[in-house]
């Protein structure tokens, strides 16, 4: 089968406006932003629209012999497939993939248009930025008139010692074929063997961490001397287990170093390009993550190539709601008429990624217990349906605070709460303090004994038992449930440290998944520090959450400083902040510190809190050469207050004869526009623009009007990492934020011209 690019365009109409447009497209980011925005919070206060996207083409005579799909790979959501007018297909979820069999409605010989409408006019329906339209691209698919099933090919590496391969081979019709399956190392032929399913075992290096290698599996469909289809496919050899003694990737104990991700790709918004998902996962890897949660739903296929190409292991994770409603017009409508169709489209997905490690059915949910028997139901089926059908082990984000202790009630009555307490201004400062000590108390929640009561059963029908900030439970059940394989599906950053000495402490804690690796759009404010003028949700034109370990653009924070030290990847780091009495620190981000030493002069004398991390157990800060004093580091970190002055901040760590020294330095009194390329691939490049001093330190005090043009190439995307603003990431201008934007380009076969300008400079690259 051949898979054609189908991506290039598409007539896109929205009420009475067409325009022609390239796919993946976002329709959400064209829409109107405003307090207004029906979207609200969760949705960055974006609107809702019902969008149609069109595309005519010849089908020549000759495809009569061939079957041809329609793939598309998502789009959010209610879409509907037509063929010259005529509806072949109706998806309801918007982050699964689907196929359209196209063979018998052409019209060969002319000219055929295929119309997909998107319809997500009612809004709310998602907690975080959901995108809309056709934000993940579809495809053109053609094979014979016979040809493999693709959604039920299955390789599976059973064993490392040999290397041996199970594979399962499918294909349409009735007619016995020859099947030839070939593993190719770039051209050179490594093994081959016949059948439509058995085993082969080779001599091959295996994928893992480190060395995430990826061969060629060629599959061959054979009538007589006629090949009649054809695939290829990328694939790596490991195997996985699950103990209480811990996670074993090819035999080896790994301790999972997570980020729960959610989907969007910030300046580009939902729109999933390969080049994008890469990017971003090396950002993570390179502080020393080694796994990611698709925080809450279906990880899209280009993301997965990319986690197969860099060795990031993956929990794909189904759904947000099951039977109830967490925003007013969510996936709950349509949950429990499309659960198992939902689940197998993951799991076919993802079968043959080596970095899909285990699968999860769903975040902090109200009814997989005992006392809702249609939720313990589901949950039954759908990992009964797992065991049945894949190696991988079943978890759940579970948040002991959603679990209901007596009625159903209750889950209704938090999200009634948490409307009542955002939109009340007489209460809104009993709600701040709340809302920080409800964040950190979800820990002591989950070791009550009624939290044990409702969800033994529960982890009784899991493979892993998924814990949301309850990293209190892993010593307790290492005493009462030693039997039982935990996995931290989500927690705090600023725990990091902490749970990783717990997970080496307690074995069968196989991992920890910190809320969040990348800040992401919508939920806005969940990270932000507040003030008693403020909400917890903030208003607009707030657009990010604030939270994350990088900010939008992939810059690190404090929070990542701590990861990295925790994870080896990082020796000494400085990051700061100015200490303000007046802001109530948010649960969901420790701190707000930054790599700067630029706060401007009206900023001197103001207490500034400084903050080591460091793998050396002592540190001394210097400032302009006076020591502030040396420190023990304890937990990865260690915090001076001082009073700014602009200058050098340098800190110097030792142990034994090892000594490094970091310093941060003011920027000088002039800064200039600057270009770069941060991160080029096949077919996007992402440029910062930055203010920065003749010594090359970022001017964090510019916030300049930027505007960006492409000549022989595209714009995708142009923005800051600003949380609170009323910039378009479309628009083609914006404003830097602490002295940075970014663009996103879509190169052509072309020298591709960008130029980026404020009021007094202008500069350009070609590339």
């Amino acid at each position: 089968m051949i898979i054609k690019d189908f991506n290039l365009g598409w007539t896109f109409k929205k009420d009475n406006i067409e325009q022609i447009v390239d796919l993946p497209h976002d329709a959400m980011m064209h829409e109107k932003r405003s307090k207004d925005g029906l979207c609200g919070v969760g949705g960055a206060y974006f609107n809702g629209g019902f969008y149609t996207y069109t595309k005519s083409f010849m089908v020549p005579e000759e495809f009569k012999n061939n079957s041809i799909f329609l793939h598309v790979l998502g789009a959010y959501r209610n879409s509907t497939v037509y063929l010259n007018d005529k509806e072949l297909m109706h998806h309801k979820y918007g982050y699964t993939d689907y196929m359209v069999l196209l063979t018998h409605d052409f019209k060969y010989g002319s000219s055929n248009t295929i119309k997909i409408t998107v319809d997500n006019s009612e809004v709310p329906n998602s907690r975080w930025y959901s995108g809309a339209g056709l934000y993940r691209g579809v495809e053109l698919i053609i094979g014979g008139l016979d040809h493999f099933i693709l959604n039920e090919l299955r390789l599976n590496t059973v064993s490392i010692n040999p290397v041996t391969l199970e594979y399962k081979l499918p294909y349409t019709g009735t007619k016995e074929y020859k099947v030839l399956l070939e593993v190719f190392d770039g051209k050179r032929l490594i093994s081959k063997a016949e059948g439509k399913e058995g085993s082969i075992k080779l001599d091959v290096e295996l994928w893992d961490i480190e060395n995430p290698k990826l061969y060629d599996i060629k599959l061959s469909l054979i009538d007589g001397v006629d090949i009649i289809d054809t695939y290829q496919m990328k694939y790596g050899f490991r195997t996985i287990e699950y103990t209480t003694k811990g996670f074993y990737l090819n035999g080896v104990k790994t301790i999972l170093k997570g980020a729960c991700l959610h989907h969007d790709n910030g300046i580009l918004g939902a729109v999933s390009i390969y080049d994008a998902e890469l990017k971003r996962l090396k950002v993570l890897k390179e502080a020393g993550f080694n796994a990611i949660r698709s925080a809450h739903n279906p990880a899209s296929p280009q993301l997965l190539n990319a986690c197969d190409a860099l060795g990031i292991l993956v929990m794909d994770e189904l759904v947000d709601m099951w039977l109830y409603h967490k925003t007013e017009f969510d996936y709950a409508t349509d949950f429990k008429d499309n659960y198992m169709l939902d689940l197998k489209s993951m799991m076919d997905k993802d079968y043959n990624h080596p970095s899909v490690i285990m699968y999860s059915l769903g975040n902090e949910l109200a009814s997989p217990t005992i006392l809702d028997k249609k939720g313990f139901e589901i949950l039954k089926e759908l990992c009964g349906y797992i065991k049945t059908n894949d190696y991988r082990p079943s978890t759940m984000g579970i948040n002991f605070t959603n679990l209901e202790r007596k009625e159903l009630n209750a889950h209704k009555a938090k999200y009634k709460m948490m409307e009542v307490y955002t939109n009340s201004d007489e209460i809104v400062d009993i709600y701040n303090d709340l809302i920080v000590e409800f964040g950190r108390g979800m820990a002591e929640i989950s070791i009550a004994k009624d939290s044990e009561d409702v969800s033994v059963e529960t982890f009784k029908i899991l493979d892993l038992a998924g814990y949301n900030y309850a990293y209190k439970r892993y010593e307790l059940d290492s005493k009462i449930h030693p039997e039982r394989i935990i996995v931290g599906t989500e927690t705090m950053c600023q725990d990091i440290y902490n749970n990783y000495e717990r997970m080496k402490k307690y074995p069968a804690v196989v991992g920890d998944f910190i809320w969040t690796g990348i800040d992401y759009l919508g939920e806005v404010g969940i990270g932000g520090y507040f003030d008693y003028d403020h909400h917890f949700c903030k208003p607009y034109p707030w657009i990010l959450a604030n939270g994350g370990a990088f900010d939008l653009l992939g810059n690190p924070t404090g929070e990542a400083f701590l990861a990295g030290i925790t994870y080896g990847k990082y020796k000494l780091k400085i990051a700061t902040y100015l200490e303000d009495k007046e802001e109530t620190k948010s649960a969901w981000r420790w701190t707000n510190s930054r790599e700067t030493f630029t706060y401007g002069k009206d900023s001197i004398g103001k207490i500034m809190v400084a903050e080591v991390y460091s793998i050396y157990p002592y540190v001394e800060l210097f400032l302009n050469g006076k020591s502030l004093g040396r420190k023990e580091v304890k937990e990865g970190f260690v915090t001076f207050s001082f009073k700014y002055e602009e200058g050098t901040l340098k800190a110097i760590g030792s142990y034994s004869d090892d000594r490094r020294e970091v310093a941060l330095l003011t920027t000088a009194k002039e800064s200039f526009l600057t270009l770069r390329k941060d991160y080029e691939g096949n077919e996007l490049c992402y440029l910062y623009v930055e203010y920065k001093d003749n010594n090359g330190v970022v001017d964090t005090l510019r916030g300049d009007l930027l505007n960006a043009k492409v000549t022989r190439g595209t714009l995708l995307g142009f923005g800051s990492a600003n949380p609170v603003t009323e910039d378009s990431y479309v628009a083609g201008s914006c404003h830097a934020f602490l002295g940075r934007a970014m663009l996103a380009v879509k190169k052509s076969s072309d020298k591709t011209i960008i130029t980026v300008s404020d009021s007094k400079e202008t500069k350009t690259i070609i590339i």
